[in-house]
């Protein structure tokens, strides 16, 4: 307290922090057994802002001990935690039921992606223990991990890699449409996705589609695919479907129903001939214009 009345006295500033913040140390970072806290080693922590220097801690602690003087006192410090790439599950529920979520977490989800565990077991109390339930406490569970020797991690650089080819697609609309949360516009961020790239990965979605895919996938993806090679729209399902109706591409009736069971408000059906054949020189456009396309560029 002693802190943040002078810093809002000096600076103007004052920002309270709610989270509580705890390091635990266990033997064998198990906590799936016995979880005997006894053995548990624990940093509690409180957030500051990046604002507080070590004079002021300082003070604040002279301050303290010079007032109350509480016994652990002289363990209180002013550190900054880096803990680099993490692993993390929201828990709802009491602290000792944490178990089989932290097992799932050490032992499944941990190798599997080809992680170790590194450093302190981290966990933030987002509930006030004091006047939630314990049912209902809400608290992330975080393990810093490293990738380990014995396997690869799911993050990998794609330089040695084969590659996925619905990444094209994913990419070129992550671009157009995708928004941030933290940072520059995705299209700053993202490069462009050549125009032949796109029209062909729409082509082989499509003969995809004709193959093994729902009447409304084929149908609504034709439609956006339209979109795309009349107006460079990158559009979603939805919107796509719509603007195939406005434009009067397709089948109406077809695209109507489809864009019925996409909001659920019909059941799947089969593909009629009617949408077949849109679909498939739709495709057919689209690969045609993918060569052209790449003979200009």
């Amino acid at each position: 307290m002693a802190t943040k009345i002078d810093v809002k006295r000096e600076l103007g500033c004052y920002r309270a922090t709610r989270d509580a913040p705890q390091l635990v140390t266990v033997p064998e970072q198990s906590f799936t057994d016995a979880r005997d806290k006894t053995r548990w080693a624990w940093t509690l922590m409180a957030m500051v802002p990046d604002w507080i220097t070590t004079a002021m801690f300082d003070e604040a602690v002279q301050q303290v001990a010079g007032k109350s003087c509480p016994t652990r006192l002289g363990d209180l410090r002013l550190e900054a935690l880096c803990e680099g790439l993490c692993v993390q599950a929201l828990h709802v529920g009491a602290y000792d039921d944490e178990a089989e979520l932290l097992r799932r977490m050490h032992e499944e989800f941990v190798p599997d992606h080809g992680l170790t565990m590194v450093g302190k077991h981290h966990e933030i109390d987002l509930s006030d223990a004091r006047r939630v339930e314990p049912a209902k406490l809400r608290t992330i569970l975080r393990q810093p991990v490293a990738a380990s020797a014995q396997g690869e991690p799911r993050a990998v650089l794609g330089a040695d890699h084969a590659g996925d080819d619905d990444l094209r697609l994913h990419y070129a609309a992550c671009r157009e449409a995708g928004w941030p949360v933290l940072g520059p516009p995705a299209g700053e961020l993202i490069g462009r996705v050549a125009r032949a790239v796109v029209l062909q990965a729409l082509a082989d979605e499509l003969a995809w589609a004709l193959q093994d895919a729902p009447a409304r996938y084929a149908l609504l993806n034709t439609c956006r695919a339209m979109a795309f090679l009349d107006e460079e729209q990158l559009l979603g399902k939805t919107d796509g479907g719509q603007w195939a109706i406005d434009q009067r591409i397709g089948p109406p009736e077809n695209i109507a129903a489809a864009l019925a069971t996409q909001a659920g408000a019909a059941p799947e059906t089969r593909l009629t001939a009617a949408g077949e054949e849109f679909v498939r020189q739709t495709a057919e456009r689209l690969a045609v214009a993918a060569r052209t396309e790449r003979r200009t560029e």
